[in-house]
Formats: C-alpha cells, structure tokens, sequence
C-alpha cells in the first residue's frame, strides 16, 4: 500500500513544495499543489536524492486522488501526469484510472445541470443529478455529483438514488464501493457499509477504507476493533491529524459523550490559505 513518506531532510524538498508542506497535508488541491511543486523542482536537487522525490511527489498525487476517487478530472489529470519512470504508478492504479476516460462525461453547455450550481440551488441540483443519473447509469459525473450532494449539503437520501443504484462500470468497482460506504454508513446502514469497505479493502493509496471502516465499528458498539482499525490507519498516513483526534476520544471513551457542554464553547478553525495570503 503506498503512503507518504519524507525520507530527504526538510532543507532538501524544493522550497516551494517544502513551504506548501508547512501550511498542511490534507486536501485535494492542496496536496495536487505539493506534488506538483515536487516535480516542478526535480531538476534543481541532486540526482541521488531525485528518485526519492519523485516517489514522494507520486505519493502525494495518489493521496489527492483518495480525498475524492468519485471526481473524473482528478483522475484524468493524474492519470495524464508524466511522472519519472522509476516513480511510476501501481498498474492496478493505472487501468482504474484509464477508465475514466470512458465514463467520465461532463454534460454539454447547455444542460439544465448548470443552471442549478451553488448552494441556494442544491435541492434543484439533486433532482436534476437524480434524473441526469437515471438516464446515463454508467456515467460517472452524476455519481460525482451525488457524492457532493451527500457530503457537501448532507443531501445522502437524493445521493442514494445515483450511488446505490447497481449499475456502475465493472472497472470502477473499487470506488463504487468505497462511494456505497460513505452513502450507507451516512444513512445509519453501518453493516451494509462494511460488507462494501470488505470489497474495497487494500486498494486505495493512504487507507481511506480503514477511516471508514472504524467509524462503521464503532457505532456497532466494537470499540477496540474501531480503534484498531484507525491504528493501523494511521501507520500508513499519519498525516491524518483529525484522525488521531478521533482515535484518541475512542480510546479514552470521549466519544461515549452524549451531553452538550455546560458552558459556552469557542471553535479555533485553521486554514492554510489564509495564512498563504
């Protein structure tokens, strides 16, 4: 299973990649910029340290890919990144993403689809994802776009109708069952989310399964199987900052909480590109 990993000394990454590595390691397009900024800066390092880099930029475009496997433009824009031949991508990962090209279709300018874009419009958007998705089963941009619907807007009984349906691509079986996961466990469904995460165990770059995985085990009431399950997570992306939080409240038994705070409650969120600007 392939992991991030900084094995060169921090000094030695190119100094754009290094910045954007201080401001986080999470987030499709952040971490597209990071690999990028990898490749971009290959020839500037010595050649003894290039293979390292260009397995870690290899590394870190697979994890932008895992933040959102549903979404064809990543896909295709990974699939068609040239990247050093010693760094190259897992074959299984190759003829995924070669699919893509087959059933990734975004619809025509003039599709009632974009009439709808933008929060103020999500519930029209969901009926117009609903039908676009009935008429072309196999076409991944309407599960994309149920996918944002759930995760986005909390819309999961509008995604369900694009997601569960049976008829995705035999090739893209591994992100529909990773997609059919997110929809059950969103759902309340936490078993049948298992039975998918068992489909599409070991295939995904960074683990993703094993997240949801524990999640699923832990609502079953299977504490040490969830916190497990995150251990062996974290041991291939560490970098997975919220997931150690979560891990830590299963196994001090926060999460067994229920009760509101008695007092009022301040929120700190942190975002990196406010501190770039």
């Amino acid at each position: 299973m392939t992991s991030i990993s900084l094995p060169l000394e921090f000094a030695q990454y190119p100094a754009e990649a290094a910045n954007l590595l201080l401001y986080g390691s999470v987030g499709r397009d952040h971490l597209t910029r990071i690999a990028g900024a990898m490749l971009s800066g290959m020839g500037a390092v010595p050649p003894a340290e290039r293979t390292v880099l260009g397995h870690t930029a290899r590394d870190i475009f697979l994890s932008a890919w895992t933040e959102s496997p549903l979404d064809g433009e990543m896909a295709l824009l990974l699939a068609q990144t040239k990247l050093p031949r010693d760094s190259a991508l897992p074959g299984s990962i190759i003829d995924l993403l070669a699919a893509y090209r087959q059933f990734w279709q975004p619809p025509i300018a003039a599709h009632p689809f974009h009439a709808v874009v933008g929060p103020a419009h999500a519930l029209d958007r969901a009926e117009v994802v609903r039908e676009s998705g009935q008429r072309e089963p196999r076409n991944l941009f309407w599960k994309a776009e149920a996918w944002k619907l759930g995760i986005v807007h909390g819309l999961w009984d509008a995604a369900r109708v694009c997601l569960l349906a049976p008829d995705w691509p035999r090739t893209l079986a591994p992100v529909r069952f990773l997609a059919q996961a997110q929809c059950h466990l969103a759902l309340g469904n936490a078993e049948a989310a298992l039975s998918c995460l068992t489909e599409a165990q070991g295939f995904f770059p960074g683990a993703p399964e094993l997240v949801l995985r524990g999640e699923c085990l832990l609502r079953l009431g299977r504490r040490e199987e969830a916190l497990d399950a995150w251990t062996r997570c974290l041991r291939v992306a560490p970098w997975r900052t919220n997931l150690v939080l979560r891990a830590y409240d299963c196994a001090t038994g926060r999460c067994d909480r229920a009760e509101l705070p008695p007092e009022s409650v301040a929120l700190l969120l942190y975002s990196y590109t406010k501190l770039m600007s």
